[in-house]
């Protein structure tokens, strides 16, 4: 007999709420006062409900965005200093992996025609 590992879909909303329950928004707080972070709609540093609260939303329009665009394997989107990365191992499927990030600094450089000096 052969036993055959099959990976079981998770419903995103699920995927959702494991990420935001382990997220710690408490740092990212302590982050934000530290460096007198404000978000514009708040008028203040966000508290950790508001910037759950936020992640909600941005992740509602990212999963509403996959599920329109079902060939599309990763999407992600970003505002207040968080980014919410959505991906899925097969077109048309669930995504089967949802990322919170806060961004503090990134840099990205393109390969110019010439070389860099």
């Amino acid at each position: 007999m052969e036993i055959i590992s099959i990976k079981k879909e998770l419903d995103a909303k699920v995927l959702l709420e494991h990420c935001i329950e382990n997220f710690d928004f408490l740092k990212v707080r302590l982050v934000m006062v530290f460096l007198d972070w404000k978000w514009a709609h708040v008028g203040a540093t966000p508290n950790t409900t508001q910037m759950k609260d936020w992640i909600i939303q941005l992740s509602s329009s990212a999963l509403k965005h996959m599920k329109e665009n079902p060939k599309q394997r990763k999407f992600s989107t970003s505002s207040g200093g968080f980014e919410v990365v959505v991906t899925r191992t097969y077109e048309g499927c669930e995504p089967d992996n949802i990322e919170i990030k806060f961004i503090l600094e990134s840099w990205d450089q393109q390969a110019p025609e010439e070389p860099l000096n």
